[in-house]
């Protein structure tokens, strides 16, 4: 996973499909990998469709 501090950050990678919004304590900059994060404390925020556009939920 790739993490981003910026919600529109994340829309500009056009490989990920899906977005989700998640509390995560410390701060690590900007954008950081993660292999693996266990939290209950997510939001489903939008995905892109086949034609590149992102659908807000």
């Amino acid at each position: 996973m790739k993490l981003y501090k910026i919600q529109e950050e994340c829309y500009l990678d056009r490989s990920r499909t899906h977005f989700f919004k998640l509390y995560y304590p410390i701060d690590v900059g900007w954008t950081f990998l993660k292999s693996e994060i266990t939290t209950r404390n997510f939001e489903y925020i939008a995905y892109r469709d086949v034609k590149n556009k992102i659908i807000m939920i």
